[in-house]
């Protein structure tokens, strides 16, 4: 299976970041900064933004910054 950023995820989606924000309850500055590879989310974040953007776990890649 072929993996996709966290931000083409969103974008596939049609969220922007201060949508998912509201939704996972971070803030839109915070995902920014996950999608850009400068912090990690915890885990039950992760867990909560492939809910929200409907794909499995292996699905998605973390950035390193």
């Amino acid at each position: 299976m072929s993996q996709i950023s966290l931000k083409a995820a969103r974008v596939n989606k049609g969220l922007t970041l201060t949508e998912v924000g509201e939704a996972v309850n971070l803030s839109a500055y915070t995902l920014s900064k996950y999608e850009r590879g400068e912090a990690m989310p915890r885990w039950d974040v992760f867990v909560r933004l492939c809910r929200l953007y409907e794909l499995p776990l292996d699905a998605i890649f973390l950035p390193e910054g």
